[in-house]
């Protein structure tokens, strides 16, 4: 095994967590927030080397849709990075060194080439956590194996801390007012660089603890206040794994026949659920009670009051929703499509369902992120257990018309279902085709699949066309002719033109100090060649 700084960390902060990463190989499922530390620090890595746009469209394309809280990251972004770039001679800097040898891999993310020779070894930490990472090993590490390797004098070693600013909207502040709170807190912030001492005692130690990888047989969890900030916390704590038995290595036929896993949206009579009524077999999971008018099998979902003598018993909705996808997975039934109209609706029968679990009135009474968390670990799952079921399944919402407000005030429209996004986005990913319903002037409706920049949609496959009118079987005619489509993703927002460009030198103000921490790992791949020192 080749080893890293952020290997041997990972071993000494939880031998578990280690196993689980690099000794079995299990990768997570990724669900970027806005300020995903991973993805902010690639951003801002990008930003330092290549220029505020480059780091700004890239920071943009992580996302099926942008809302104002990506807007408040990109404008720290772009004030934060002059402030960076400002202390940088791009003349005498070198930036993802790689050092690679039979053990070790590693990247430096900046070294200065000095007049007398010697070159000074610098680290990009976007953090508020100052105190943690001037102990680290990671630049003792750096030192030892440049010197090694590349036979060249190091002389200083060094942090540059990216401040973090955590600051929230005010009940009292309008989304103006809080922005311009926002970009005076980023003004007033200071990006710091802070030398270290080398510490040869460091590098021994990391020795060590490779030393004990190496014997290591028993790879014990170690339960921290980390955990809350592990990827592997709902398999490490709960048991849930979705690791299935590998098949055999051979290609599969594509299934043109089977109804494919539809997400419609649109405005309501619009004829969604008629639509859906058109497929094969259907089965109606329904919440709003419109489907009086059409001839398909359907569930009706609601709480209901069992009466037993003087006892009353509430069956909730969600329940009745969780009996309904197990009694499909199960299989012993004929039917072939399963709609369900409206996600949302189930969305919050699910929170109910919660609250009473959980003996609170919302998510924030169960404790910081708690609730929330339970109420989407308890909800997205059935979704997905029933998209991967292997029926054709169409999920229904309605559309709502939301904004997004530029810098300069201006709004920006976008259309998407009825969701929060942080539900939206993790459902797009287990459909086929996203579609909105559309009806034009003359009352023709069609079901739109390929969207323009501000409304949320697309899908897996190359129809040849936008758009089909809205009828079952013209649609699957059309389905059956579709092709994959490599690198598709979701349609995404306009990115205002003024938030893509670098910001200008008087927009911000003049830096003496700073203070940053990227978190970046060693394991990275490379995005450009490697020049030597």
């Amino acid at each position: 095994m080749r080893f890293s700084h952020s290997r041997v960390s990972t071993f000494v902060q939880c031998p578990y967590k280690f196993k689980l990463r690099y000794v079995d190989g299990i990768t997570t499922i990724e669900d970027p927030k806005p300020d995903d530390p991973l993805v902010i620090g690639k951003a801002m890595h990008m930003g330092i080397e290549e220029g505020i746009p480059a780091a700004v469209k890239w920071y943009s394309e992580q996302f099926t849709v942008l809302n104002d809280l990506h807007i408040h990251e990109i404008i720290k972004l772009e004030i934060l990075l002059p402030k960076v770039r400002n202390l940088i001679d791009y003349d005498t800097a070198t930036f993802e060194l790689e050092i690679e040898t039979d053990d070790f891999n590693g990247f430096i993310d900046l070294i200065v080439k000095n007049s007398d020779g010697t070159v000074d070894v610098f680290d990009f930490k976007y953090s508020n956590n100052v105190d943690n990472y001037l102990e680290s090993e990671q630049l003792h590490i750096y030192k030892h194996y440049l010197e090694k390797i590349n036979q060249v004098k190091v002389g200083r070693l060094g942090y540059i801390f990216i401040p973090k600013v955590f600051i929230r909207q005010k009940k009292t502040e309008d989304m103006y007012q809080f922005r311009r709170r926002l970009i005076q807190t980023l003004h007033d912030s200071k990006v710091r660089v802070m030398e270290i001492i080398y510490d040869q005692q460091k590098v021994d130690q990391f020795f060590q603890n490779i030393s004990s990888i190496q014997v290591a047989v028993d790879y014990p969890k170690n339960p921290t206040k980390l955990c809350d900030w592990c990827d592997y916390q709902e398999h490490c704590m709960k048991g849930i794994d979705y690791m299935l038995i590998l098949p055999k290595n051979e290609r599969v036929q594509v299934d043109k026949e089977t109804a494919p896993v539809l997400w419609l949206y649109g405005l309501p009579f619009s004829g969604k659920t008629t639509f859906a009524n058109q497929a094969p077999d259907v089965l109606h999971l329904n919440t709003d009670g419109n489907v009086k008018y059409v001839d398909g099998a359907r569930i009706i979902i609601r709480d209901e009051i069992k009466v037993n003598g003087r006892i009353k018993e509430t069956v909730f909705a969600w329940q009745m929703i969780k009996d309904a996808v197990e009694t499909l997975c199960v299989g012993q039934h004929d039917f072939k499509t399963i709609v369900i109209d409206l996600v949302e609706d189930l969305l919050e029968n699910c929170r109910i369902y919660m609250y009473d679990k959980l003996s609170i009135t919302h998510e924030a009474d169960a404790g910081y992120g708690k609730g929330y968390d339970m109420v989407r670990t308890e909800f997205l799952p059935q979704i997905r257990r029933l998209t991967n079921a292997g029926y054709g399944v169409i999920l229904i919402s309605h559309e709502v018309i939301s904004e997004i407000t530029k810098r300069n005030g201006e709004k920006v429209t976008t259309i998407k279902p009825n969701l929060q996004d942080k539900y939206a986005n993790k459902i797009a990913g287990m459909v086929d085709i996203v579609g909105r319903v559309i009806i034009e002037e003359d009352d023709s409706r069609w079901l739109k699949f390929k969207t323009d920049n501000i409304q949320f949609g697309g899908g897996r496959l190359n129809f040849g066309t936008d758009k089909v009118e809205l009828d079952y079987n013209k649609f699957m005619d059309l389905y059956r002719t579709a092709k994959p489509e490599t690198g598709t993703r979701l349609s995404e927002p306009v990115i205002p033109q003024e938030l893509t460009g670098e910001v200008s030198s008087e927009s911000v103000s003049e830096v003496t100090s700073a203070e940053v921490t990227s978190p970046v790992q060693e394991d990275k791949p490379k995005r450009r060649s490697r020049r030597a020192v």
